[in-house]
């Protein structure tokens, strides 16, 4: 039976990502409190970079509504400007960045906090990123069936192809594929695909190139 017929065949992936996740925010907690205390000393400093450390964006999984969490980048002064924008990625990803906020998106390190989310069990480390439900409804339109019906992403294969100035719709595509290739697969070839998918991703990070990737 295929992966999307039976949730079982899921949920290893999904049991892995859950102690993969406790192990990363057990690493990486001297880094997330830093990167705290980064956005509060910006915050007293400067005082047009004031606001939240965290922000939290509705966002759609496995076609039902959750709340990512992200470390805020950008000025909340400038929200008025960009009003048009809410309920789209853009509110986020297209805004004037802080001092800290540029280095964290650089690195993509403003995604670290999407570990908890991933405890929790709205997102996955491997799947398609979570959108906003205004454009998730236009997708679906689309025909595009992969935020539906896979568990939202910290990175994927849309994700990975990030950077190379590939069209919306190519990434679109390229997670449409992420639904056949777990329907044929086993439990443990899903992990492998996530691999394998996780270390193109990760090659992203190392690149630097997060300030070039706006779909995020």
């Amino acid at each position: 039976m295929g992966a999307m017929d039976s949730n079982s065949t899921l949920k290893l992936k999904y049991g892995v990502d859950k102690i993969l996740a406790t192990l990363l925010v057990v690493i990486l907690l001297p880094l997330l409190v830093l990167i705290t205390v980064a956005i509060l000393i910006e915050n007293l400093v400067h005082s047009d970079s004031r606001g939240p450390v965290f922000i939290f964006d509705r966002r759609i999984t496995e076609g039902r509504p959750f709340r990512m969490i992200k470390f805020r980048t950008y000025f909340v002064q400038d929200d008025p400007k960009h009003a048009d924008k809410i309920g789209t990625t853009d509110f986020i990803n297209l805004r004037a960045m802080t001092s800290v906020g540029s280095f964290l998106r650089r690195y993509y390190f403003d995604e670290l906090p999407q570990l908890i989310n991933i405890l929790k069990g709205d997102m996955s480390f491997i799947g398609p990123r979570p959108i906003p439900e205004k454009e998730y409804r236009k997708i679906l339109g689309c025909g595009y069936r992969s935020k539906s019906l896979l568990r939202a992403g910290l990175g994927g294969p849309g994700q990975a192809m990030k950077g190379k100035m590939v069209e919306f719709q190519g990434g679109l595509k390229a997670d449409e594929k992420l639904i056949n290739l777990y329907d044929q697969a086993s439990a443990l070839k899903i992990l492998l695909i996530d691999f394998d998918i996780m270390w193109s991703s990760l090659k992203k990070v190392i690149e630097a190139d997060g300030l070039e990737n706006p779909n995020r």
